[in-house]
């Protein structure tokens, strides 16, 4: 273990977090100064790479080291099922208390993503703790003269309860704090609506912009340039509302002299297709960069040097066996299984990263939820899964339709020009690299579960249209898991 004390672990994800408009990834606009000063103070990787396109998977490869072939829990699977070990169950056989202050119910219990964890309260207790926090609340909400609160407000001042409460008893301890801010609908609260909405845009205009993403992926609906940016504008302002919460807890940290003695990773389970690659909107369907390069800042500077930047490709996939590396964690039973590689080897100049991988499996969640919104759809042209394999400065996509991409990163950071024609051979030698990685991996072939949700407004009927047009399979249901009820 890296310095003579066992250090706290503090890890944040901010879902749904593009890289495209943080400060500490090049954008120009004041959307995350806390986030920043964190980054000038540890390493900033460059070039992220979630493993998944949507929450579940993403948190089930944090939690795991695996990639999602591996685990197995996906669009068309939603749910992580048990037999693999898990980032909190090792740190709890550490003496580690580990909590987790999530309401994205899929990165929470109903999806499997909880196991682990010694306290992981659920929605009902939330929602308990939330209303003895109001008054909290309601106090910094006026300092900052700031309309409301959608949730990370709370979620960061529990947090800081927890972390004073393992301080007295001079636990180490393990947070994790999932905050949904930057995910869609954006409608941030006022002054950062304010400070990011185009002078000429009125809150009624924004409010009119369609953000529904089954009407836009289904032509329903076809937004322009302007409501583009609109939305654009609305999510400055959710990163930003995020970040400044996000700053009280760094504050606590620094006051209470712990920052130093915590590995503080900031990070996200995917970005968002906002208008790059028409029709797609959000994070399902796709694997551009613009969903699933993700930012990840850590700090610990025993081991992270500060205002270093990483070029080299990372997962977040990386953090498991990275803090198996910091921790001097050397359990065979728990280190075989992780496909991640630990970043202080890059830092080390040794065993880094060559390549990279992103996948998203069949989206049955996808069809259940648009088909049941707009059942004349035909959506035929999504029943594909992907894979995204970094390598260099190529980045190619193959697609189980056969409909390949390929891009020049360098060249054409946008993904704008598809070159698997015209460089052939370079996709070809790819697809050969891929399948030799997919082939050294243990697979987890489920059968099809979609874990409906009410919010979601999944429809029974939709599942039989599924099933009778042979896309859906759930002949053999896994067992003993928790519905959204």
């Amino acid at each position: 273990m890296v310095g003579t004390r066992r250090p706290n672990l503090v890890i944040i994800v901010m879902d749904t977090q593009r890289v495209a408009n943080m400060g500490c990834y090049g954008y120009p606009r004041a959307t995350t100064p806390n986030v920043d000063a964190v980054a000038l103070e540890g390493t900033t990787c460059l070039n992220n790479i979630s493993p998944a396109a949507w929450t579940l998977p993403s948190h089930a490869s944090l939690w795991t080291g695996k990639y999602v072939t591996s685990h197995g829990a996906d669009i068309r699977h939603e749910y992580l099922e048990p037999g693999l070990p898990t980032l909190p169950e090792v740190l709890n056989e550490m003496g580690y208390w580990t909590g987790a202050i999530c309401a994205n119910a899929w990165a929470a219990s109903p999806a499997g993503n909880h196991r682990g964890f010694a306290w992981f309260p659920d929605g009902a207790e939330l929602a308990r703790l939330r209303q003895g926090f109001s008054p909290a609340v309601q106090r910094v909400l006026k300092q900052r003269d700031q309309e409301s609160d959608a949730g990370s407000l709370f979620h960061v001042l529990l947090g800081i309860e927890q972390i004073e409460r393992r301080r007295r008893s001079g636990d180490p301890f393990f947070l994790f704090i999932n905050c949904t801010e930057p995910h869609t609908p954006c409608w941030p609260p006022q002054p950062y609506r304010g400070r990011f909405l185009p002078a000429p845009v009125s809150d009624r205009e924004a409010r009119a912009v369609v953000q529904e993403p089954w009407k836009i992926t289904t032509g329903a609906v076809k937004l322009t340039a302007r409501q583009w940016r609109i939305i654009k504008a609305l999510n400055d302002g959710e990163t930003a509302t995020l970040d400044a919460t996000l700053g009280l807890l760094f504050h606590h940290l620094r006051r209470t002299d712990l920052i130093d003695d915590t590995i503080l990773i900031v990070t996200s389970d995917h970005g968002d297709e906002l208008g790059e690659h028409p029709p797609f909107m959000t994070h399902v369907l796709t694997v551009y960069d613009t969903v699933v390069r993700v930012p990840l800042v850590i700090r610990y500077p025993t081991a992270f040097p500060p205002r270093k930047k990483l070029h080299r490709l990372t997962q977040t996939l990386d953090i498991f066996p990275t803090l198996m590396d910091i921790l001097d964690h050397r359990d065979p039973g728990v280190l075989q299984e992780l496909q991640g590689i630990s970043i202080l080897d890059h830092l080390r100049g040794r065993g880094y990263r060559t390549w990279a991988l992103a996948e998203h499996d069949r989206p049955m969640q996808v069809f259940e939820r648009y088909l049941t919104r707009n059942p004349r759809a035909d959506m035929r042209w999504a029943d594909r899964s992907l894979k995204a394999f970094y390598q260099g400065r190529f980045k190619y996509i193959w697609a189980s339709n056969g409909q390949d991409e390929l891009y020049d990163l360098r060249e054409d950071p946008g993904e704008r020009r598809n070159l698997a024609r015209k460089e052939a051979g370079q996709a070809a030698r790819m697809r050969r690299k891929l399948e030799d990685r997919l082939l050294s991996f243990p697979p987890r072939n489920l059968p099809d579960y979609l874990n409906e949700s009410p919010q979601k407004q999944g429809d029974v009927r939709t599942l039989a249209r599924l099933r009778a047009w042979g896309i859906y399979n759930d002949k053999l249901p896994p067992r003993g898991k928790p519905r959204f009820e």
